[in-house]
């Protein structure tokens, strides 16, 4: 039974990491999204770090594209000590991740609809942002917005 309507034009699917589940998960998930609306875009929000799933997507033409978050200057390995302390997270795994996650990063940046976004949090130094604006801009072909952070 498809689903025709006019107000639904995209799903996002964006609950925790999508991208955590099995490769069969992900296209049965997607298949069925599309057999009740196949006119429907779909865009995946991941956390880049499974740049497996990010080209087996794109390839099979799953989603439309993708958005993520770039909390950090992952290409740049002077910051990953840094990083590592400020997200409780071993050197050794920081070393194992953020090249994964700029491989999914650039894999993504080829799809047209892709975006990018940084919020600014407070605890984050003025020289990442920076880091990041000079990055996406010299870089990256998709668009990037720095967001505000709105403490609630």
């Amino acid at each position: 039974m498809a689903i025709q309507n006019e107000f639904i034009d995209m799903v996002i699917l964006c609950w925790w990491e999508f991208l955590i589940y099995s490769l069969q998960e992900i296209e049965e998930t997607i298949t069925w999204i599309k057999s009740l609306n196949p006119n429907v875009l779909i865009r995946i929000d991941t956390n880049w770090t499974f740049p497996e799933k990010v080209k087996y997507v794109k390839e099979k033409k799953l989603a439309d594209w993708f958005a993520i978050d770039i909390k950090w200057p992952y290409w740049n390995s002077k910051y990953w000590s840094t990083i590592s302390n400020v997200i409780w997270l071993p050197q050794k795994a920081s070393e194992l991740l953020f090249p994964k996650m700029l491989e999914s990063i650039n894999i993504a940046d080829t799809m047209e609809y892709t975006l990018f976004r940084t919020v600014q949090y407070p605890i984050v130094n003025e020289e990442y942002f920076n880091e990041i604006k000079q990055y996406t801009t010299n870089k990256l072909k998709s668009p990037h917005s720095f967001n505000l952070f709105v403490e609630l």
